[in-house]
């Protein structure tokens, strides 16, 4: 039975790269379960992860031949590390990594990504600036109405517009569109992405919504760029830099990028304290350009 050390270590690299043989992908799902009441829901959080970085990375990067001679260079300094002649500073998985690929990104490239990920809520909201006119010119107290309308109005009838098969799928389409991509992963707290949307507000201001359903409900992410925006009053705490809110009969946790005006909400009809916890066990992926 595969453990999680085991899952990590050996062969969650090449699940997400869809490279495992059938004995390998039976024994990872074994480990992996479907459900949320069955299987291993972090290392399930872990692959999305993994999927999501190299999706990220594809995109952006262009995928060239590794040069023989490099590949001969290379295949000689990994020999002489698995035997000891240099000192062990890198774990075996990356090398393991590293011996695996037949295409290699151009460094030059790869530097123009940074991809981050951010553990327990704490976000780095770095994301891409729109044009005037996709400047969103709700007001403040407008904001948290508009959530609460737009979770009333999904709750039932969520239909996503752009691909939805993963994290990774729903953050290149937002890209794509200059919106935001960066994506929030309720996977440890129980939940899994039903999909995403592209859609308008009230005034005509491009938003982006992302709806996850878990055993207690469902939580929507509503994101969208706004021209000037105060914090509205009557937050009940904060947490990792996030302002939470009891409104209207719902649990919100409000984010604003000072430097871009991005606006995030979060909106669910579960208790505040199950809130908190869920953002607690959320991870993020964030796009650093």
């Amino acid at each position: 039975m595969v453990n999680c050390e085991e899952y990590i270590n050996n062969f969650l690299s090449a699940h997400a790269d869809g490279e495992l043989s059938a004995e390998e992908e039976r024994a990872v799902v074994r480990h992996l379960g479907s459900g949320l009441d069955d299987g291993c829901a972090a290392c399930r959080a872990r692959l999305a992860e993994e999927r999501l970085l190299k999706a990220l990375i594809k995109r952006h990067s262009a995928m060239v031949k590794t040069p023989e001679e490099l590949r001969t260079q290379l295949d000689r300094a990994l020999d002489r590390f698995d035997s000891g002649a240099v000192p062990r500073r890198i774990g075996t998985a990356a090398i393991a990594e590293l011996r695996r690929p037949r295409t290699w990104i151009p460094l030059a490239a790869a530097a123009m990504l940074l991809v981050v990920v951010a553990a327990g809520g704490g976000l780095s909201w770095i994301e891409r600036g729109g044009s005037s006119s996709n400047v969103s010119g709700l007001s403040a107290g407008d904001a948290l109405d508009q959530a609460v309308y737009s979770y009333e109005t999904f709750e039932t009838a969520f239909r996503p517009n752009v691909p939805s098969g993963s994290l990774a799928d729903i953050a290149m389409a937002y890209g794509s569109a200059a919106m935001p991509d960066l994506m929030w992963n309720f996977e440890f707290a129980g939940y899994a992405v039903v999909g995403g949307r592209i859609d308008r507000l009230p005034d005509g201001s491009p938003v982006t919504y992302t709806m996850y359903h878990g055993r207690k409900g469902d939580i929507l992410c509503t994101r969208y760029k706004a021209s000037d925006f105060a914090v509205p009053p009557g937050s009940v705490g904060q947490i990792h830099g996030h302002l939470l809110y009891e409104y209207e009969g719902y649990s919100m946790c409000l984010t604003v990028s000072e430097e871009n005006h991005f606006i995030c909400v979060l909106t669910t009809s579960e208790p505040m304290d199950d809130l908190r916890h869920d953002i607690s066990l959320a991870r993020a992926f964030s796009i650093v350009r």
